[in-house]
């Protein structure tokens, strides 16, 4: 597995809150190690039991819905991701990867909020301008 559960850089700032006890930085570093290795059900485990402790930080809720997705549980993962642009969409935008971002769109799509499947959409293509998933469906929304 080459993966963690969130880039390096984020892990980085997350792990530097002040708000974090060490038991909660020592629960995320072996979630993302369990991540990385592929011992998925362990990390879970991990990030469970750190975000009981920090319940809305949204660095964790977005890990905890990558590691969902991972687990192949979308309908969960999108729930942790509605909750990120529920609580900030701004940082919701500048920090869910593309597999987040098109299962997102589908919960906006569903309750007819077309503006902000449109701004999910554009989001994907600017991380990946060749999308064709994203590319058909804007043009879809921009048709009705």
């Amino acid at each position: 597995m080459s993966e963690h559960i969130m880039p390096h850089d984020e892990l980085e700032k997350l792990l530097s809150q002040s708000a974090f006890s060490q038991n909660i930085r020592d629960l995320v570093k072996e979630a993302d190690e369990n991540f990385f290795n592929g011992k998925l059900v362990s990390a879970h485990e991990k990030l469970c039991e750190a975000l009981e402790s920090v319940p809305d930080n949204l660095h964790m809720l977005i890990a905890y819905g990558n590691l969902l997705l991972r687990l192949d549980r979308p309908q969960d993962a999108n729930l942790q991701f509605v909750k990120v642009m529920i609580m900030n969409k701004e940082f919701a935008l500048g920090h869910l990867g593309i597999d987040a971002l098109m299962l997102l769109t589908e919960s906006y799509i569903a309750i007819n909020d077309l503006e902000t499947a449109s701004q999910l959409f554009q989001r994907v293509l600017e991380i990946d301008a060749t999308n064709e998933a994203a590319i058909k469906k804007l043009s879809e929304i921009k048709k009705i």
